[in-house]
Parts: structure tokens; C-alpha cells; sequence
């Protein structure tokens, strides 16, 4: 099991900005960076979000405050986003191991009757020949 990385971390792909009057709308492509072992049983996970600024009529228009509050808000809906789908295939990777105990003991039982009945099998076979 590759664990060269010891956290999972949001990284941005891609940001682009729009704008429409006072309003300043942030687009964000994000993805989770993350253990090798995450990604082989999670897959990869990739986010769109878009989040707007608008400037209230009694505030100056700034382009450069209306693309960070944008940013910020993107951002934290890329986090929001993500965390929620790790939790989604968590959830679902939990439910599947536990709907698989059941064969998994099963197949523990018979892999003890049948080890205990070859080493029978085999310590008897000498007194045959």
C-alpha cells in the first residue's frame, strides 16, 4: 500500500473569472490530491463550482475585492462539494464491505474444513501405500 502522501488536500485546476456589471463570478475546477490507495479505491474526484460576488450598491466597485470574495466563496463550495463526495463513496465503500461479511466468513469456515481435512487426507495416506 503506497502512502507517499499523508493528508488529502483540495488543488485547483483551473480558475476563470466572468464579469457582469458590478458582479464578479469566480468558475473553479478542482480535484482532491490524496494517498495513491485513495484514488485506487475512490477514483478520482473532480469538482465544477461557481460562485459570484455581487457588489452592493452602497460599496465601491473593486474588481480585484470582487474576485477574492469570489474565489473564497468558490472555494469553499469546491470544499463543501468534495467532502461531501468523499463521504458519499464512504459511505457506500462501508455498506459494500459489510454486505460482504457474511460470504467472507463463510468462506473462512470452509477454508478451515477444507485445510483441516487435507492435513488428514495427507498424514492418512502413507498407511495406505
Amino acid at each position: 500500500m503506497n502512502l507517499d502522501r499523508n493528508d488529502i488536500k483540495m488543488s485547483t485546476i483551473e480558475t476563470n473569472y466572468y464579469y457582469n456589471g458590478n458582479n464578479v463570478t469566480c468558475e473553479l475546477v478542482a480535484t482532491l490530491k490524496a494517498p495513491e490507495v485513495f484514488n485506487n479505491i475512490f477514483g478520482s474526484i473532480f469538482k465544477v463550482v461557481k460562485a459570484t460576488a455581487k457588489c452592493h450598491e452602497d460599496d465601491k466597485y473593486s474588481v480585484e475585492c470582487g474576485e477574492k470574495i469570489a474565489l473564497a466563496r468558490a472555494e469553499s463550495k469546491a470544499y463543501r462539494q468534495l467532502n461531501n463526495e468523499i463521504n458519499r463513496r464512504w459511505d457506500y465503500l462501508l455498506e459494500a464491505v459489510e454486505s460482504l461479511l457474511p460470504y467472507k466468513k463463510d468462506f473462512d469456515a470452509k477454508a478451515e474444513k477444507s485445510i483441516e481435512h487435507n492435513a488428514k487426507y495427507v498424514s492418512e495416506l502413507p498407511s495406505k501405500y
